[in-house]
């Protein structure tokens, strides 16, 4: 099964990671329609595939879920007002503020 070999694994990793860092997006414009890069909407769904649910706490909140709240906003000048909340992989530009 690929979803147990290891090197499938890390370059799901590393997509998601890139996703992440935003250097690819699952969908650009060209022109006037919109493509989605299969190959990234691929391994999004891959990525919850390789991962188990579990329990995680940030504070006094509790969420059961697959894939890890993103983290650092100071460091890439990320404002995020409370209750704001995003995902691992999920790209913020600098000077973005994060609303609920």
């Amino acid at each position: 099964d690929l979803l147990n070999d290891a090197t499938h694994i890390e370059a799901i990793s590393q997509t998601i990671e890139l996703l992440d860092k935003g250097k690819v997006r699952v969908a650009e414009k060209r022109e006037q329609e919109w493509i989605v890069n299969e190959w990234v909407k691929k391994a999004i769904l891959l990525y919850f595939k390789t991962k188990k649910i579990k329990k995680m706490e940030v504070g006094p909140f509790e969420f059961y879920d697959k894939i890890p709240l993103k983290k650092n906003f100071d460091q890439q000048q990320v404002r995020v007002v409370p209750s704001g909340v995003a995902r691992y992989g999920s790209y913020l530009a600098p000077g973005v503020v994060m609303m609920p």
